[in-house]
């Protein structure tokens, strides 16, 4: 998994797989792995689990290119481009994001300073696989 997405952890350490987290640290704490470590260790992973955030901050491409060999590539969180055609050419297969259902109130939740944890009647989680 790449940026630690709370609520999964446990579901996915439930069915007894192996998790490796890795996140934007300095060293090893608390379970997490640096990023640094993502060429080493994602390789060995059959499943990446990958924040849609390595877009916007410039590292999804490194790390697309350590995912290959992995059997599924998940892109997860608000930011994931809803657009499979986008990533035809990449080992990503499904796209795990949300739609916004009542853009005034998102935005009036966003300029109050709220965040996912506030956008619950205003969005929808969707999952698209990847068709192309």
């Amino acid at each position: 998994m790449v940026g630690s997405f709370g609520p999964l952890i446990g579901p996915v350490k439930s069915t007894g797989a192996a998790l490796t987290v890795f996140e934007q640290i300095d060293a090893p704490a608390d379970g997490l792995q640096p990023a640094a470590k993502i060429p080493d260790l994602l390789p060995q992973c059959t499943v990446c689990i990958l924040t849609a955030t390595s877009i916007i901050n410039h590292t999804f491409d490194d790390i697309i290119d350590a995912a290959t060999g992995c059997r599924h590539v998940v892109l997860l969180g608000a930011s994931t481009p809803l657009i499979p055609e986008i990533f035809s050419h990449t080992p990503v297969d499904l796209l795990s994001g949300v739609l916004v259902t009542n853009p005034g109130e998102i935005l009036h939740i966003i300029s109050c300073g709220g965040g996912m944890q506030r956008f619950g009647g205003v969005i929808k989680k969707v999952n698209m696989a990847k068709l192309i």
